[in-house]
């Protein structure tokens, strides 16, 4: 993220510790095979379907939303305006993250994204209520990748951060001061958070207000807990709307 190096006084947060951070994410990644995926976990996963699952009550998200950095953080609001602000603008980091690729900021964006995280309130909506995201997947084959990961029990885990919405995409279409940009997408996912941290009290543009997006560090791991293609035998598609229906919970 270029912008990183412009920078205000806020800038001196990234003390030598944070650079040694910098420094061991960036040997994790050189080091970083296969053998470091989470392990396969027996099929004995709690199945929920997508029609089942439900975000928190407007009003609590709302509510939610009012509270600032948690106490005792070292960083500002305008600083973690600032990272927002390059994360919203710019998501190459995750494209580069998930095909392993590096720009020369990258190891230093990611220590201050995953301390920054630390201080915004957990989305608190754990246990009972859902978090949804919408993915355009050109091959079929990428979709049912997610089925088999259900049917064998193993974990994902996204090199990058993934990003949700606090509402539903129906939520999404027919409120107008959501976002409904990703409608038309054909997977809709829902997923349980744990850790996910809603970023909008910290972005400016309207646009990107709208979007009520809950973002989760990279490197989390879930667990597939429901797959459903809603149009069996029918020839895959972009933009179908939400064909297909997943169901996942964080794990770590």
């Amino acid at each position: 993220v270029s912008n990183l190096e412009k920078g205000s006084v806020e800038k001196k947060l990234l003390d030598r510790n944070s650079k040694q951070q910098a420094a061991e994410e960036e040997q994790d990644d050189n080091e970083e095979d296969d053998t470091k995926l989470p392990p396969s976990l027996p099929n004995t996963f709690p199945s929920i379907a997508y029609d089942d699952t439900a975000p928190a009550p407007r009003q609590e998200i709302e509510a939610h939303s009012k509270k600032g950095l948690l106490g005792g953080t070292r960083f500002t609001t305008s600083f973690v305006s600032h990272l927002v602000r390059e994360y919203v603008r710019d998501h190459g980091i995750n494209d580069r993250r998930r095909k392993k690729k590096k720009y020369p900021t990258d190891a230093e964006f990611l220590v201050l994204s995953q301390q920054m995280l630390k201080a915004i309130p957990v989305y608190p909506f754990t246990n009972k209520y859902f978090v949804y995201r919408c993915v355009d997947f050109k091959k079929q084959s990428e979709v049912f990748w997610f089925k088999e990961q259900m049917e064998s029990g193993k974990l994902f885990q996204d090199r990058g951060f993934t990003s949700a919405c606090a509402f539903t995409p129906d939520q999404q279409w027919e409120r107008a001061d959501l976002s409904s940009d990703f409608c038309s997408m054909n997977a809709y996912i829902a997923i349980r958070s744990k850790s996910g941290r809603l970023i909008r009290p910290f972005v400016k543009r309207d646009a990107a207000k709208r979007e009520w997006e809950v973002l989760f560090c990279y490197n989390t791991t879930f667990k597939i807990l429901s797959f459903e293609d809603t149009k069996p035998g029918e020839e895959h598609r972009a933009r179908d709307w939400g064909r297909y229906r997943i169901v996942m919970e964080e794990v770590s």
